[in-house]
């Protein structure tokens, strides 16, 4: 659910502008400053997402592998990659991206604030 949620968050932040960041901000929507504040500087909050899809990708599937193949031995370990490249491929990386790019406006809002209150980025943004 995670890795959905930033592959999401992911997607419509790299088809948001800054000008139409600004333009949600002026009519009021709700998450509009902070995803303001990710399209002023978009680089820096997208290492961040992708830095954490990785560990959420590569952490369930090396649990998945070990319960595995503690389980079924060898083969658990092949029907573990198996299975989970299909799961990550299909419900964290496909259907959410396609969401995000269907209804960037709405998903870039919903999840700018949980971006921008993850850890923040080394260095300064402009405007802290």
């Amino acid at each position: 659910m995670i890795a959905a949620l930033l592959a999401a968050a992911e997607t419509a932040i790299t088809r948001m502008g800054r000008i139409r960041a600004i333009r949600l901000e002026e009519e009021g929507r709700r998450g509009a400053k902070a995803l303001v504040r990710i399209a002023e500087n978009p680089a820096q909050y997208l290492n961040v997402v992708l830095l954490t899809i990785l560990l959420v990708q590569l952490g369930g599937t090396t649990l998945a592998g070990v319960v595995a193949s503690r389980h079924l031995e060898r083969l658990g370990e092949v029907l573990a990659t198996l299975i989970m490249t299909i799961l990550l491929f299909v419900f964290a990386e496909v259907t959410p991206k396609t969401r995000a790019i269907q209804y960037t406006d709405r998903t870039a809002l919903a999840l700018a604030p949980f971006i921008v209150g993850s850890p923040r980025p080394s260095g300064r943004l402009r405007g802290s």
